[in-house]
């Protein structure tokens, strides 16, 4: 939704929110999460920062979720918790850990983010090079990374992290964001890039919304390759 800061909650959803996206598409200026469980804390994707306060978020709401004062320009991408996405915190504890999800299926990506550290995001992916336990993508560079960061392939009940690493350091504080498809709503998937051919990404639905990373080159990411 287009922002209205003369409306509360200023970003409509129609349902109740429990993780969105922030931005303005027309400017530099970064991407920002925030959730229903981290209230008035946020995080930003580009960044390996600890979440900051902003006072004036809101999330006790049926229908959207509140940033005082913002205009027009900004837009949000707004998700609740259902069978095809779940958001958690959790404290990193010492040895292998692992959590029950509520997606009630195999989770297809997972993002987790030390939120009191400035630890870079981790993100695995069902797709990556060697699965769940080889390699993993960060927001802040080109391709896959070799390193465990999910100590096991997720089960339809749990997802594991390994001792330590990126998400899971004793006593630390996380936020994990779990997708899956849903037919119809949402597509985790991949697929094998055609040079100058074009080619035709079968979805199933048309979706409002498209992320999509080079995971094994880093021809064209004159950056982090994240569009």
């Amino acid at each position: 939704d287009v922002g209205d800061g003369s409306k509360d909650p200023s970003f409509i959803s129609n349902f109740p929110v429990d993780f969105g996206f922030y931005k303005q598409p027309a400017s530099s200026d970064s991407w920002y999460t925030g959730s229903r469980l981290m209230g008035t804390k946020y995080l930003k994707t580009e960044t390996n920062a600890a979440e900051a306060t902003s006072t004036n978020f809101a999330w006790d709401y049926s229908d959207g979720w509140r940033i005082t004062g913002l205009s027009s320009a900004w837009q949000s991408w707004m998700w609740k918790r259902h069978k095809g996405f779940d958001i958690q915190r959790y404290t990193g504890k010492t040895g292998q850990q692992s959590r029950l999800h509520g997606l009630n299926a195999v989770p297809e990506m997972i993002w987790a983010k030390s939120t009191n550290n400035a630890y870079e995001w981790a993100i695995g992916h069902k797709d990556l090079t060697g699965g769940w336990t080889s390699k993993h993508l960060r927001f802040t560079t080109a391709a896959e990374i070799t390193g465990q960061q999910f100590a096991e392939a997720p089960t339809s009940k749990h997802w594991t992290t390994p001792n330590g690493a990126l998400v899971n350091d004793n006593g630390e504080e996380y936020v994990a964001l779990l997708f899956r498809s849903i037919t119809g709503i949402s597509k985790v998937g991949s697929y094998t890039g055609t040079a100058n051919t074009a080619q035709s990404i079968s979805l199933g639905f048309r979706p409002r919304f498209i992320i999509i990373k080079n995971a094994t080159g880093t021809a064209d990411n004159w950056t982090t390759g994240w569009f």
